[in-house]
Formats: C-alpha cells, structure tokens, sequence
C-alpha cells in the first residue's frame, strides 16, 4: 500500500468518527495495532496505534525489519484524525531509513 492508502485506511478503520484525539473518547476509537507493508518497501513492516500521552492521544508509527521484528525507528504525530499527517509521517519514516 502506499502511505496515503495506509492512512485512509487506519483512520477509517481505527478512528471512523474522526475523533481529534482530546476530550470524551468515542466508543468506536481503536487503540490496536495495526501493520502494514509500504510499497516498494517490502523488507519492513510498519505498525501503526494510537498512544494516549499528556495532552490526550497520538499516532504511533513504528517500523520493522519484517524477518525478525527488530525495531528500527519510531515517530509520532499529535493530529490523530488526518490522513495528510499520517502519510507526511509515513513518508518520513521512509525517507529516514
């Protein structure tokens, strides 16, 4: 998949109502893990939660070697319910290895 198909995907599935991540938590905020493989970039894996931190929650962005598991980078974005911050984040990690 590419970034911007994972992040319409996790929000949609993850976080449905749009929720800013601060305040009354909707019921239908997913706070699983979720991997994905990135096109072109098949030798990773890359997992993606939500995390709840001091000023409410964040996009957690963890990528893997996919062999063995082995964390190799981490990030994070505060804006919980945007496609465009998850795919900059994405790209970012990608544009680190």
């Amino acid at each position: 998949m590419t970034a911007r198909e994972i992040a319409k995907d996790f929000i949609s599935k993850m976080n449905p109502s749009r929720w800013a991540g601060v305040g009354q938590k909707p019921d239908n905020f997913d706070t699983r893990i979720k991997t994905y493989t990135i096109d072109g970039f098949y030798e990773y894996e890359l997992d993606i939660s939500y995390d709840e931190d001091e000023l409410g929650y964040v996009v957690m962005l963890e990528i893997r070697w996919a062999d063995d598991g082995e964390l190799i980078y981490v990030l994070n974005t505060q804006r919980v319910n945007s496609e465009d911050a998850i795919e900059y984040s994405i790209d970012s990690l990608i544009n680190n290895l």
